[in-house]
């Protein structure tokens, strides 16, 4: 009720018509306007709950969070070290390296490196250079041990052309 209450005074303090019908009428549309507003932000997603979904192995909506997320900007950073999180995830079901490469990949491209504001943004959303560069690391290591497995000379010479500068 109090939400209600203060739609109707925000409604009713902006200067509207003397006339009572076109009176009614805007106060309609300011209110349908502050509602819209409202719901949009409500409904928008934070990529803080995907991370926090991923801390306690709740894949769906951590998928979801990240995937409405990219749907409205497929270059979202944190959107797309979230992705790579999750398909470099032992736990996860649909786990996929390639994938998690694929992803952190976008977000290494878009990362403001040498944009110290920018990256206060993104650190503060749990992006880092660093945490970029430990991602990778950990995805080409797995990668590697896959080759190991394989134990083949082109699956040894695959993964240094992908990978030249891997430890």
């Amino acid at each position: 009720m109090n939400l209600a209450r203060t739609l109707n005074n925000i409604a009713w303090s902006c200067k509207l018509p003397s006339n009572d019908i076109q009176r009614g009428k805007m106060k309609k549309i300011y209110l349908l306007s502050f509602a819209l507003l409202i719901g949009s932000l409500v409904l928008a997603q934070n990529p803080s709950k995907g991370f926090k979904a991923l801390e306690k192995d709740d894949f769906s909506t951590a998928k979801s969070v990240f995937s409405e997320i990219l749907e409205e900007d497929e270059d979202d950073i944190v959107a797309n070290f979230g992705m790579s999180r999750l398909y470099g995830s032992n736990a996860y079901p649909e786990k996929d390296k390639e994938v998690a490469m694929q992803h952190l990949k976008k977000a290494e491209a878009k990362f403001p490196y040498k944009n110290i504001k920018e990256q206060e943004k993104l650190r503060k959303a749990g992006v880092t250079a660093i945490g970029l560069e430990t991602r990778r690391e950990r995805i080409e290591k797995s990668i590697l041990q896959d080759v190991k497995k394989e134990h083949t000379v082109e699956a040894y010479e695959n993964f240094i052309a992908r990978f030249p500068e891997s430890n």
